[in-house]
């Protein structure tokens, strides 16, 4: 790695460097000395790193005010965020497979047709010939959204799960090394949890119960998404962030 120690040097970690193929990242950049922030989905508590997983930037412009992520958590917690007559199954959107992937593909399938717009068990063209790729415009048309991480790490939540729920899916998820995602902010109540692989029997029957019944999935659906406090855990990040910049800044 070749830096210029005349700049200020910030690391920001968009995936998760824990797999195997980033193991030179694995530390968030702590190790080179010249790196003067690091960004990073980890909990830590190094006076140069800052938990700021890579969903914030993916979901807010930089500019960002409180008043504009308030509104859109008090959206997403909207009944009329959500409904069920007029949305399909559910949608599946990954490049990659793996077994586990596979294996709840197929069993969802025995539910009802799973919409594959990528490259994974594609089926389905409507989100580049109808939607332009408008991915969020794209799952309003569904109840469902399987949308698991693509790797695994306590920590590692990225912005899948948070377009599912804007979009007023039901989140079908696996990821964070199996803890809650994300507590401070969302609801884990209102997500539906699968191993990958693993027994999902029971998961499968819930979500099948859910697709066949109307009334219960509006139950299930229109809990809150997000915690009442959401808007300001989020934005304590965002403001956390820019004191920083702004101290290396005046330095």
């Amino acid at each position: 790695m070749r830096l210029n120690r005349d700049d200020i040097k910030i690391f920001i970690a968009r995936e998760n460097v824990h797999r195997e193929q980033w193991v030179d990242y694995a530390n968030n950049c702590l190790d080179v000395s010249s790196i003067d922030l690091s960004l990073g989905f980890d909990y830590g508590d190094n006076e140069r790193y800052m938990r700021f997983p890579l969903w914030i930037m993916w979901l807010f412009p930089p500019t960002v005010d409180y008043e504009y992520i308030k509104d859109w958590c008090d959206r997403i917690n909207q009944p009329t965020n959500s409904s069920y007559a007029n949305r399909k199954f559910c949608a599946f959107l990954c490049s990659h497979a793996d077994i586990g992937r596979q294996e709840v593909y197929d069993q969802l399938c025995s539910i009802g047709r799973v919409d594959c717009d990528g490259r994974l068990f594609h089926n389905n063209d409507e989100l580049k010939q109808i939607y332009d790729d408008d991915k969020l415009r794209y799952l309003e048309h569904y109840r469902f959204n399987l949308c698991p991480e693509n790797s695994q790490a306590k920590g590692y939540v990225t912005e899948k799960l948070f377009e599912a729920i804007a979009s007023g899916c039901v989140p079908i998820y696996c990821g964070n090394d199996g803890c809650t995602p994300e507590p401070d902010i969302l609801n884990p109540d209102a997500i539906l949890y699968i191993d990958m692989p693993g027994d999902n029997e029971e998961a499968l029957a819930h979500i099948a119960e859910l697709n066949a019944d109307e009334a219960k999935y509006m139950q299930f659906v229109n809990q809150p998404r997000l915690r009442s406090d959401a808007a300001d855990k989020i934005y304590a990040y965002i403001q956390d962030l820019e004191l920083r910049l702004k101290k290396l800044i005046q330095q």
